[in-house]
């Protein structure tokens, strides 16, 4: 964890954000349109994960990735925190 804050507080993380993957995971990426999510910093938390991380579809958590991408606000970074 101190790591990641240390990357937040050097600006190549924020605290919110799509997770970083593997490059395994990003290999079977199907649609150049998910590379969209690469787009921003990556995040120490995401929407996903305090949205029912375990019963999540990939598909969901792509979405989560995007809407937090086209709709970003300083309280979505807050309530992810939260």
């Amino acid at each position: 964890m101190q790591k990641n804050v240390w990357n937040v507080l050097k600006g190549d993380m924020s605290l919110v954000g799509p997770r970083p993957m593997s490059v395994r995971d990003v290999s079977l990426f199907s649609e150049a349109t998910l590379m969209r999510r690469f787009s921003v910093k990556p995040g120490i938390t995401g929407l996903w994960q305090v949205s029912g991380r375990s019963d999540t579809s990939f598909d969901q958590w792509m979405r989560f990735d995007f809407n937090y991408i086209d709709d970003w606000l300083f309280k979505l970074d807050w309530t992810g925190m939260v």
